[in-house]
């Protein structure tokens, strides 16, 4: 199987799943419903996120360089946890 079909199969199961919660959520047929504002909602919170994202993956970037010039552990483990939790501390809330 190419990366292209994980991918998308991926997509397609999440999508499915998000559109079936979405239907619970907001009380039946979206494709009957005005969409635009809640559209446009939709994609300033994906903004926001991307924007977050690569400021996180920025950060471990810098964390992981500083381990390789230094051997620090801590700079590794800063690095695995704003990966995972998405902060230097590795706090989940």
């Amino acid at each position: 199987m190419s990366m292209a079909d994980l991918v998308w199969n991926e997509a397609r199961e999440c999508g499915i799943k998000k559109w079936n919660a979405g239907q619970l959520e907001h009380g039946g047929d979206l494709t009957r419903k005005p969409v635009l504002h809640e559209a446009v909602n939709e994609a300033l919170d994906l903004i926001s996120y991307m924007f977050v994202l690569r400021n996180q993956v920025e950060l471990a970037k810098l964390h992981l360089a500083e381990a390789l010039a230094t051997g620090s552990r801590e700079a590794i483990e800063s690095a695995l946890n704003i990966l995972n939790t998405g902060n230097v501390d590795g706090e989940t809330f």
